[in-house]
């Protein structure tokens, strides 16, 4: 098993489950020195003193391969192991995807966004982190 930081659409339980049945949900989590922005999808970069939140996640190798296939891996996104503080405070290493090229800052679809707002809900993190990608936006 390995662990994965979502931050994005597999935040959401449903998508997790439809795309990663094996996964076990770890809860809440948080990422250290970075903050999410939107590329119309979303994205995380270095950013000193900002803590950003995602979902931990138990994953298999069946499970990885489904999210590289999603992720457009090693294309779209990259991978790759970061520092994720749990809600107990233990750290644990994690994979994260990352944006490949330097998109735009760009609004996201009203789908997408609603998507990211219900993972967000369900493990109750506060939205302030979603709206405060948008500031981004150019």
């Amino acid at each position: 098993m390995t662990y994965y930081f979502a931050y994005g659409m597999n935040t959401n339980l449903y998508e997790m489950q439809h795309r990663c049945p094996n996964a076990e949900n770890m809860g809440a989590a948080y990422l250290d020195d970075h903050k999410m922005v939107f590329k119309y999808h979303a994205d995380m970069i270095k950013t000193p003193g900002h803590t950003a939140p995602g979902v931990l996640w138990k994953i298999t190798d069946q499970c990885l391969a489904s999210l590289d296939m999603l992720e457009g891996f090693p294309v779209y996104y990259n991978r790759k192991t970061v520092k994720i503080q749990t809600k107990s405070g233990e750290v644990v290493d994690a994979l994260m995807y990352y944006m490949i090229d330097e998109e735009e800052f760009c609004e996201p679809s009203t789908g997408y966004y609603y998507m990211l707002s219900e993972g967000y809900n369900s493990h109750k993190i506060s939205l302030k982190y979603l709206k405060s990608a948008y500031p981004a936006v150019a």
